[in-house]
């Protein structure tokens, strides 16, 4: 009598950790949709809070104009935005991609999105800088900051044809700390051109996805 109460506390000991090792498997947390769709709706506010904060005085906005054949979704036969993924297919319907539309010969630009901390990089031109020049520079970094987010980060990205739960691309923890998207979602706008007090030009980028 005594050796089958045993076997049953025995077996009701074995029941019960295996009920709270599945309890708590259960309550491990994920990461879903839903709740990564928000966190990222978050983050475009605050990036395009940031994008308004002042950097001196606003000389000029540059717009990036694409000319396409397109007129059913583009009405007017201009695409708003130029690939930063592949800009070499966008610069030949440039708008007046050959215009200097910054006479300075030196400028720091700043790129911010979607980076939890900032890449800045300068650049000097003689002749000063045209759409072309800007465009094919701040496309060249871009592939740059994100090799480099990869090669410092223990948390890689994950793979677009592995993204089950996830549409966009996971936070990184890497040198920048990119978050929600690959530079294939990326296209340029506009360039804000600031000078501050120090008499610096700095461009801040209109960047979106």
């Amino acid at each position: 009598m005594r050796s089958i109460k045993q076997s049953f506390s025995f077996s009701l000991l074995i029941a019960t950790l295996a009920l709270t090792l599945f309890s708590c498997q259960s309550k491990t947390p994920r990461i879903y949709k839903s709740e990564y769709d928000k966190t990222l709706t978050e983050r475009e506010s605050q990036a395009a809070s940031k994008r308004t904060d002042s950097l001196g005085a606003l000389l000029s906005v540059i717009r990036y104009e694409i000319a396409t054949e397109n007129t059913k979704d583009f009405e007017d036969g201009i695409i708003p935005w130029a690939s930063l993924e592949k800009p070499e297919e966008d610069i030949p319907h440039l708008v007046d991609k050959d215009k200097i539309v910054i006479p300075d010969h030196h400028v720091t630009v700043i790129i911010d999105y979607p980076l939890n901390k900032e890449y800045r990089f300068e650049l000097t031109s003689p002749s000063g800088f045209t759409r072309e020049l800007l465009l094919r520079e701040i496309s060249k970094h871009y592939y740059q900051l994100y090799q480099e987010e990869e090669e410092t980060a223990k948390t890689k990205t994950v793979p677009i044809k592995e993204r089950k739960e996830l549409y966009n691309r996971n936070q990184t923890d890497g040198k920048y700390g990119i978050w929600g998207h690959d530079i294939a979602d990326l296209v340029l706008t506009e360039i804000m051109v600031y000078k501050n007090s120090e008499g610096k030009i700095l461009l801040q980028l209109g960047v979106d996805s």
